[in-house]
């Protein structure tokens, strides 16, 4: 926190507290849930990139205890889990890191065929192969059958986007979806169980193994990896 003063950028707003009604920091936990996220994307408008407006903020309604006793010890519940979260996710950071390290050091430098580090009992050289020998890869389609939003529907399958790709894991509770019969008239990517979805523009390296759902498909800008082997 700072006391210094601030200036917004044009796709942030301001909520400022007008009733001693509710508490600023239940008020805070609420607007963190899953289920006010859930409650914007709905209602976001745009294809690319979805926007809200202050209305949909304003209008969102939440239940609430009467008693400012109640809601100041449900705040502070939440700011110990907070508190208790950060403190993992910043253990989490770290051993990101450290596997960053490891693959650089467990795979050969440009130039090298044998790493820096290798389990014990292995000593022949490694090969370089291309990834085509391997893999075979499938882009979303691209053709004038292309989802747009009147093909959206709450429940179907994963149309999955660059957004949905989250710590190399697909956010199925935020991706968009498309009927059976819309993802069986597309050409390009089906995905299945062990495929991999990377970014090909706009965050370039984004990717997630597909390991939580079995049917579902790409948007134009992603790429589906299937593999050869098990």
């Amino acid at each position: 926190m700072t006391d210094e003063p601030a200036v917004l950028n044009q796709r942030v707003a301001k909520l400022n507290i007008i009733s001693e009604k509710i508490s600023k920091y239940l008020l805070f936990h609420i607007l963190h849930s899953e289920r006010f996220e859930r409650a914007m994307i709905d209602a976001g408008q745009g294809a690319a990139q979805k926007n809200i407006r202050n209305k949909d903020i304003s209008s969102y309604g939440v239940t609430i205890p009467c008693n400012s006793r109640e809601q100041q010890v449900l705040a502070s519940l939440l700011n110990d889990v907070e508190i208790v979260t950060n403190c993992y996710y910043q253990k989490y950071v770290q051993l990101k890191n450290i596997k960053k390290s490891m693959l650089e050091k467990m795979f050969p430098r440009d130039g090298s065929n044998v790493p820096e580090i290798r389990f014990a009992g292995f000593t022949n050289p490694w090969e370089q192969r291309k990834l085509a020998n391997h893999c075979v890869m499938f882009n979303g389609d691209r053709s004038e059958k292309y989802p747009n939003a009147h093909d959206m529907v709450s429940d179907g399958l994963p149309f999955i986007n660059a957004g949905d790709l989250v710590d190399s894991q697909v956010k199925l509770d935020s991706a968009n979806k498309i009927t059976r019969e819309k993802n069986n008239d597309l050409g390009g990517a089906k995905l299945q169980l062990g495929d991999i979805v990377y970014c090909l523009r706009g965050t370039l390296g984004k990717n997630a193994y597909i390991d939580n759902f079995t049917e579902g498909t790409v948007a134009s800008s992603l790429v589906a990896i299937l593999n050869f082997m098990p």
